[in-house]
């Protein structure tokens, strides 16, 4: 199985919450999400596979700080050319 961020947001592109669910495909992420009750009624939702993830941030609703701490995790993104130079 794969893992995919399934974020939620407003129809007025506001977020509202992020999950991180295990599943074949992006069309049963959301299903997943929504029978773990993670899902948020109403919201748009938009799924994206992801590498790699603590294994304490899957199957749950992700707090703003969960949220933080995968943006932060990444690698980091090297400087730009014309500063370097």
């Amino acid at each position: 199985m794969r893992l995919y961020l399934v974020a939620y947001q407003t129809h007025q592109a506001e977020f509202v919450g992020a999950a991180i669910v295990e599943a074949f495909d992006p069309y049963l992420a959301r299903e997943r999400a929504e029978a773990d009750g993670i899902h948020q009624p109403g919201a748009m939702s938009t799924v994206t596979q992801v590498a790699a993830v603590p294994p304490d941030l899957i199957g749950r609703k992700l707090s703003p700080r969960d949220v933080k701490k995968l943006v932060t995790s990444g690698p980091k993104k090297p400087p730009a050319p014309s500063v370097v130079a």
